[in-house]
């Protein structure tokens, strides 16, 4: 049974906007901080548009493993991946939204996920890579 966790709406989360606007105007951070956050999150939106497409692309092309053994570890790697998708969805919006005080705490949660994330991808990999042979 395949997850229904991946293929979230996260059109709506990435067409909502950056969100810099709403957190220049709700953390009272400085000018230069503004800028700063407003760019890193600029930056993470297309990093974040890439891994939609990545993972819903491979969430679409899913098919049924040949052994049980097979399928099993396919399921756990799929669960994996799901699970650090829905991380990096929830850290994302955090960071979106995080004050001028929590900012960096946001950041470094966020790259953290995004980290798991690549690593649950590389993961999939290996497993689809034995699938194949």
């Amino acid at each position: 049974m395949r997850s229904t966790l991946v293929p979230l709406a996260l059109a709506g989360l990435l067409l909502a906007g950056s969100g810099s606007a709403t957190m220049a105007q709700s953390t009272g951070q400085s000018a230069g901080e503004d800028t700063r956050a407003e760019a890193y999150v600029d930056s993470m939106t297309a990093t974040m548009k890439a891994w939609a497409d990545k993972v819903g692309d491979w969430t679409a092309r899913q098919v049924d493993a040949a052994s049980d053994a097979t399928a099993k570890a396919g399921e756990r790697t799929e669960e994996a991946l799901d699970q650090a998708w829905v991380a990096v969805k929830r850290d994302w919006a955090q960071l979106k939204e995080a004050s001028a005080e929590g900012y960096e705490v946001a950041q470094d949660r966020f790259e953290e996920s995004l980290d798991a994330l690549e690593r649950a991808w590389d993961e999939r990999d290996e497993t689809t890579t034995t699938k194949k042979n």
